[in-house]
């Protein structure tokens, strides 16, 4: 993550063979914090006019998914949805599905919104082709046992990260390192099976796992 905003200040120089843009745009949105998606929505912006200009479909789709969860996960619930339609109606005539899967659950539930939203009821039959690509899970049933195994030191980071702290702010409120911050939070991810900040902290209170956590 340092290594990302530490090149958000650059110059955009994109061509087919230059990833780096769209992996820092990854990088930020997996973190899901309101700054950090704020970041990558600066990156894509200049990402997707490119890629507009240029005529590379492959790519603006990227772009356009990424776009569409980073406004979801600041609560721009329309404008994600407006997005979502656009690269709907760009990739599924062209078989462009991968992409989206590879963005899991935040992807699906989105999809799922989509579909049930009146507005765009003319493109929900593309949207459920895509819908019906994403594997099947009861992530509920997963879910509640992976949080019953956090460690008492995941749960005071996880009753931080609902606060809103960043993780040097975590780190000096346990006295310990941001490193050893970012560790307990990719485990925390993977024991509740999310990909970011904001679905960690919904599915900790969906399993009432917040009042839980130890205060020491």
């Amino acid at each position: 993550l340092a290594w990302v905003l530490g090149g958000l200040h650059q110059g955009p120089a994109y061509h087919p063979q230059d990833r780096l843009p769209i992996i820092r745009a990854r990088i930020l949105v997996t973190e899901g914090s309101p700054a950090s998606l704020q970041a990558a929505r600066q990156i894509l912006d200049a990402y997707i006019q490119y890629m507009e200009r240029h005529h590379m479909r492959f790519y603006l789709v990227e772009g356009l998914i990424l776009q569409a969860l980073a406004l979801a996960g600041l609560g721009q619930a329309e404008q994600a949805l407006a997005t979502l339609a656009s690269v709907v109606q760009l990739a599924v005539p062209k078989g462009i599905v991968g992409r989206f899967i590879q963005r899991g659950q935040p992807m699906q539930r989105l999809l799922q919104e989509f579909c049930s939203h009146p507005a765009y009821s003319e493109q929900a039959p593309q949207a459920r082709l895509l819908l019906a690509a994403f594997p099947s899970a009861d992530t509920a049933a997963q879910a509640e046992p992976a949080g019953e195994s956090l460690s008492e030191r995941e749960c005071d980071v996880l009753r931080l990260m609902a606060e809103g702290l960043s993780n040097k702010a975590i780190a000096q409120r346990l006295l310990i390192s941001a490193y050893t911050v970012r560790n307990h939070t990719v485990n925390i991810f993977g024991k509740l099976q999310v990909e970011n900040r904001l679905q960690a902290v919904e599915r900790a209170r969906a399993l009432g796992l917040l009042s839980k956590v130890v205060h020491g």
